[in-house]
């Protein structure tokens, strides 16, 4: 069992050269050599491969390049992202075992949805949203958007529990990055109590 994922890249190469009848081919990842080809006698090497192990998340960078012993030579690289983990997310309002005896939209029973979302491989979050639940599910969505101001995810318009009847009620966060990661774990339980 591995503690991170083992990706395996199968990479192709093709270089010929007519003029000096003399190709080599390296293979870098990272700027780190992986593995070099050397041919002293062809002028067209024709298909060349190797594997490379992607073992961390992480941004890669894979490398060929050929030349000839003229010292000419020509690269192409690709970047290559694995990411595994889903977005970090901490919680900012409502806080977390907050209470209202309100029956009124007072500010007692109004709550702002502002959440703090940050993705260490990619940094590109592809969208987080609130869900409102009770016992008997789901109550209300609301879709957050990135304030630049405070640099949280928020939903502009707050949510009243005024109107909501005496309870436990808990704000599900869910969170995804640009790959499909996703972060269900965070929430806050609200509590509507007017009973002395």
């Amino acid at each position: 069992m591995f503690d991170m994922p083992y990706l395996c890249f199968y990479i192709e190469a093709h270089s010929n050269d007519t003029t000096s009848n003399y190709t080599n081919i390296s293979m870098s990842l990272n700027g780190a050599v992986v593995v070099s080809f050397v041919n002293n006698t062809l002028t067209d090497f024709g298909n060349t491969s190797a594997n490379f192990t992607l073992a961390a998340d992480g941004r890669y960078v894979l490398n060929a390049t050929t030349y000839d012993k003229a010292g000419n030579q020509n690269s192409t690289s690709i970047n290559v992202t694995v990411d595994t983990i889903a977005p970090a997310v901490v919680l900012a309002s409502p806080i977390n075992g907050a209470a209202t005896n309100s029956t009124n939209t007072s500010s007692l029973s109004t709550y702002s949805l502002k959440v703090n979302v940050t993705d260490a491989t990619i940094g590109t979050i592809n969208s987080v949203n609130f869900t409102l639940i009770n016992s008997t599910g789901i109550l209300a969505n609301f879709v957050a958007t990135f304030n630049s101001t405070t640099g949280y995810y928020e939903n502009w318009s707050s949510f009243n529990l005024s109107s909501y009847a005496e309870g436990t009620y808990t704000i599900l966060v869910n969170t995804t990055d640009s790959l499909g990661n996703r972060n269900t774990t965070t929430n806050a339980t609200l509590y509507v109590d007017r009973t002395a």
